[in-house]
């Protein structure tokens, strides 16, 4: 009886075992930094875009001969804290942007003889999720920074609408320092990541770094 029970136990602490490594694991890390040039019909000439990096994570190579599960219908929101007392800047958290979802296409319209493009927000929707395989990644969009701008503003869906484009007034970021809190969500993982946002620099320098070790203590 004894052994019967001991290896059903040892049967069922293995099923536990197998179903906690195959869960998606989440993590955030610091993503490549895009230098952009745009011709005259864009809202700016030049911008630099900060990003993030969401990875499900490979399993452990020893335990390779099983596949991790796929983390899907991720979303999340980034918020953004002064550096120096960890107060939000704003009111609300931004929704992110995944870098490779489409972009709104600009219709045009005939306006007193003339032809002029306009973006028809009702065309895009405002929330999209993405689905990361085991070993893969996806960028998130965090800020963008235009010409000679000392600000540079969050950068998600609604950066495509507001006014002006691009330059979205909601989460305009003054020349200064900045936390970033990243939480990324799925039915079946979490995580979250802080960063700094440095922002009063000139715009070649404009970077996200990784969090102090004290960071954490101001927003927690």
């Amino acid at each position: 009886m004894i052994q019967v029970i001991l290896g059903a136990l040892v049967a069922l602490g293995g099923t536990i075992l197998i179903e906690y490594l195959r869960k998606p694991h989440l993590r955030i890390e610091l993503g490549p930094h895009s230098d952009d040039v745009y011709s005259d019909q864009h809202p700016a000439k030049d911008a630099r875009f900060l990003r993030l990096r969401v990875v499900n994570l490979p399993l452990p190579r020893w335990a390779r001969w099983m596949c991790r599960n796929t983390a899907i219908e991720c979303r999340g929101f980034l918020t953004f804290y002064h550096i120096d007392d960890g107060q939000a800047v704003f009111d609300n958290s931004m929704q992110i942007r995944w870098t490779r979802t489409p972009e709104p296409v600009p219709r045009r319209m005939l306006v007193d003889g003339k032809s002029v493009s306009y973006i028809d927000p009702g065309s895009f929707p405002p929330r999209i999720s993405k689905d990361i395989h085991a070993g893969q990644s996806e960028l998130v969009d965090v800020a963008a920074r235009f010409e000679q701008d000392e600000e540079s503003y969050g950068w998600s869906n609604e950066s495509y609408f507001s006014e002006p484009r691009w330059r979205n007034p909601t989460w305009k970021l003054g020349p200064k320092r900045y936390l970033v809190k990243v939480e990324i969500t799925s039915p079946s993982d979490s995580c979250v990541g802080l960063f700094r946002l440095i922002n009063d620099v000139h715009r070649s320098s404009f970077r996200l770094e990784d969090k102090q070790r004290g960071d954490w203590s101001k927003i927690v």
